[in-house]
This record gives structure tokens, sequence and C-alpha cells, in this order.
């Protein structure tokens, strides 16, 4: 999952997470304003247009937690491609 920044503007979600990360989401898309506006941007694999991850974890979790995104393994953060900052969320996903 992609999270935009609490900024990102308003309008269709899949167009946003589009502009924002360069490809239009795979799994879902969908927009939380508790306990922050986030865009939440869901892909069953990393999008090839996204921006590249960095190679490291970095303390990202609280950022993923406060847009509502539990059970994270990893998280990174990145850059929009309009320069804002963003967060990858990488949850578990169990297989039914």
């Amino acid at each position: 999952m992609l999270v935009a920044p609490q900024d990102a503007p308003a309008g269709n979600c899949f167009e946003l997470c589009e502009a924002l990360f360069g490809t239009i989401p795979t799994l879902n898309c969908g927009e939380r304003t508790e306990p922050r506006r986030s865009l939440i941007c869901s892909y069953d694999r990393w999008p090839t247009g996204a921006p590249a991850r960095v190679s490291e974890e970095t303390p990202c979790r609280e950022e993923c937690s406060r847009a509502g995104i539990e059970k994270v393994e990893a998280c990174w953060p990145l850059t929009t491609s309009g320069g804002a900052a963003a967060v990858a969320c990488q949850i578990q996903v169990p297989f039914h």
C-alpha cells in the first residue's frame, strides 16, 4: 500500500494514485479521514511506475499506523511524482 501525504488533493481515487505514484492501483483504492486524511493506493506487487524503495527499512511504521494500516511488515519512505513525501506500507495478506 502506498500512502499519499495528508494534503493530497481530493478527486477520483484511482486517478490520484496514478498521478502520485505513476500507476493505477491493482487491488484497491480509498481514502481514510481518521485518524488523519490519507489516500491509500493498494497494489499486489511493487508498481513499476512507482518511485524506487529505499534499500533499508526506516522508522515509518507510525506513519502507516496514523493512516489506519495495521499489521505492517515493512515500510519505506518515498517521494511522489510531485515531490511530496509519502510512505509505502507492506502488509501481510493471509491466503485462504
